[in-house]
């Protein structure tokens, strides 16, 4: 708001200055989870900035959504080669994980689905989990947040092939990555033997 008062002090405001102000507090107010607050700073730049000429930097700020918080993936895998001096990073293999989600009006990632990656399966729960936590700005129309489908991203990092898990397996069909089913255990037929439970063993 400082910032504002500043730029509306001036004889001569700058109204790409004032529209870009707005945009910025806008996601300040966001990252506050503030978000009624933070959609009238953004509808305040979304006027200002439909001024001719500078119509580009409404569409620059608010055309499509943009990540304002999130964890990032690793660039290295398995995580031990950024603090292993002794492994040569020249034998290190390029990998990435491209996913597709949506940007709800509320500035959230719903959907999440990985469309490729290479190795399969090597971090695509990894970038699933960083984008579905991730926040967003969302993308405006006539001045109102609006729900984007179809929006990407792309994870590029580089691995150790020698050091692969061998959890690292192709995706199902489809792409998307559900949590596993609780596995059963087997119960032995009716009249054997129980195992022992723990502390009954025999000393």
């Amino acid at each position: 708001r400082k910032a504002l008062k500043i730029i509306d002090g001036q004889p001569e405001p700058d109204l790409a200055q004032r529209g870009r102000a707005y945009a910025s507090l806008g996601d300040l107010y966001m990252l506050w989870n503030r978000r009624t607050t933070a959609l009238q700073a953004y509808g305040n730049a979304w006027t200002v900035l439909s001024t001719d000429g500078l119509l580009d930097q409404r569409e620059a700020w608010f055309a499509r959504p943009q990540r304002l918080m999130g964890t990032d993936p690793p660039g290295l895998y398995p995580r031990s080669v950024a603090r292993d001096p002794s492994y040569d990073r020249r034998k290190l293999l390029p990998g990435y994980v491209l996913v597709r989600f949506a940007v709800e009006p509320t500035g959230r990632a719903t959907g999440v689905e990985v469309i490729e990656s290479d190795p399969p399966g090597l971090l695509d729960a990894t970038v699933v989990a960083a984008v579905s936590g991730s926040l967003f700005r969302p993308r405006l129309a006539e001045g109102q947040p609006v729900r984007t489908d179809g929006a990407t991203y792309r994870h590029e990092f580089r691995y150790a092939e020698s050091r692969l898990k061998p959890e690292a397996a192709p995706l199902p069909e489809g792409g998307r990555i559900d949590a596993p089913e609780r596995a059963e255990l087997p119960v032995p037929p009716a009249g054997e033997d129980q195992p022992p439970a723990p502390g009954d063993e025999d000393t």
